[in-house]
C-alpha cells in the first residue's frame, strides 16, 4: 500500500513515534509507506497493490490525477475515505463541495466510511449519482487503532482529574465546563489549540495542541475519566485511545468510539443530565467503573490492526468478484 497525499507539514503523524488512532495507520497495517504526490512515479503507483487516499479538500484532485495516470487496466486498487466529519464538510477552511465527492467518487476501485453517519450520507450520495446496474455499497471500514501499542501505556495509578477532549472542528468548551461544574475532581481540557481567541474558561487546566504525542499520552494516560462532548459524527479517536488505557469516558453517541467502547456512558448531546449523571456514577461506584472499563478494553480491539486489514480486504475482494 502508499497512502498518497499532497501535505508535507502532515508526514510526521505517520512516524513510528505516533501512535494515535485514526487513518495514519493504513501503511502501518499493510506495512505501506507514505508519499507526497509529486514525489511518487508512475511506475511505483503501478506497483503497488492498494493506493489509498485520504480526501480532504488539499487533496481533491488526487483521485482523478491518479486515474488519469494509471487508467483503468491496472490491477493497482485505488481507495479513498473521506476526512471530514459531514457536518462540517462545507465549514473548513479547504472545503468540500458535491462536485469534488462525485469526482473521486467516480475515480475510485473503492470509497468507503469511518463511521455510521458518514457512512449514511456516503450511501445516499452514491445512490443520486449512479443507477442501480452500477450502484456499489459503500461499506462501513473505520480507521484503525493500535491497540497492541496503546495498551502498553496503561497505568494503574490514577489521578483524580477528568480528561475533557477538545475537538479541532467542534469546538466545544462551555458545555462540558458547565455539565462538570462542581465536581470533586480536577477538571482538565485536552488539545486547546492556542491558535483561537479565546481561553476557556471552568477548567483547572489545559493541555495545549501544539506538543508531541508522546508527551500528550503520558498525561492522559493518568486521567480517571474522560469525556468527549461531540455536536457531530466522528470516529472518536479520543474514547478509543481510553479505552486502551483502561479509562471510561462519558460522551455523545455521535462519536462512534464511543457507541461501541462505552456505550452505557454515551448519551445524546442535549442530555445534561445523564452525562452528569454517568460521571457521578463512575466517581462513586468502583464496581461500575470498572465494568465499563472492561468491556470497553474488550471491545475497541473491533478496530484493531488485524481486523482493520480483513475489512478492507474483504471489501476490496468482493469489488473484485462483481
Amino acid at each position: 500500500m502508499i497512502h498518497l497525499g499532497g501535505l508535507d507539514h502532515c508526514l510526521h503523524c505517520f512516524s513510528n513515534d505516533v501512535w494515535m488512532p485514526g487513518l495514519v495507520n493504513w501503511p502501518k497495517v499493510f506495512n505501506g509507506e507514505v508519499r507526497h504526490y509529486e514525489h511518487v512515479s508512475k511506475e511505483e503507483i503501478e506497483s503497488a497493490d492498494i493506493i489509498y487516499i485520504n480526501l480532504t479538500g488539499v487533496d481533491r484532485e488526487l483521485p482523478r490525477l491518479v486515474r488519469k495516470l494509471i487508467g483503468w487496466s491496472t490491477s493497482t486498487k485505488v481507495v479513498a475515505s473521506l476526512d471530514y466529519s459531514v457536518e462540517i464538510m462545507q465549514r473548513v477552511p479547504q472545503s468540500m463541495t458535491l462536485y469534488d465527492l462525485v469526482e473521486a467518487m467516480k475515480n475510485v476501485d473503492l470509497f468507503f466510511a469511518v463511521e455510521p453517519g458518514q457512512w449514511r450520507f456516503l450511501t445516499w450520495l452514491h445512490k443520486m449519482v449512479y443507477d442501480k446496474t452500477r450502484f456499489r455499497k459503500i461499506p462501513l471500514i473505520p480507521h484503525p487503532v493500535p491497540t497492541h501499542v496503546l495498551k502498553t501505556y496503561k497505568s494503574s495509578n490514577k489521578v483524580d482529574f477528568i480528561a475533557v477532549h477538545f475537538h479541532r472542528y467542534d469546538r466545544q468548551t462551555m458545555v462540558p465546563a458547565v455539565i462538570l461544574h462542581d465536581l470533586p475532581i480536577h477538571v482538565m481540557l485536552v488539545g486547546y489549540n492556542l491558535s483561537l481567541p479565546t481561553v476557556p474558561e471552568g477548567y483547572d487546566g489545559i493541555l495545549f495542541y501544539d506538543t508531541t504525542w508522546r508527551r500528550y499520552i503520558n498525561f492522559v494516560r493518568y486521567a480517571k475519566i474522560g469525556f468527549e462532548y461531540v455536536n457531530m459524527h466522528v470516529l472518536g479517536r479520543f474514547s478509543l485511545e481510553m479505552a486502551c488505557l483502561g479509562i471510561p469516558v462519558v460522551g455523545t453517541k455521535l462519536s462512534f468510539g464511543n457507541l461501541v467502547c462505552f456505550r452505557e456512558i454515551s448519551h445524546n448531546p442535549w442530555s445534561f443530565n445523564k452525562l452528569r449523571e454517568s460521571v457521578e456514577k463512575l466517581l462513586s461506584s468502583d464496581k461500575f467503573y470498572q465494568e465499563v472499563v472492561d468491556f470497553a478494553s474488550q471491545r475497541v480491539e473491533y478496530f484493531n490492526y488485524r481486523n482493520s486489514r480483513e475489512r478492507l480486504l474483504k471489501s476490496l475482494e468482493t469489488l473484485v468478484k462483481s
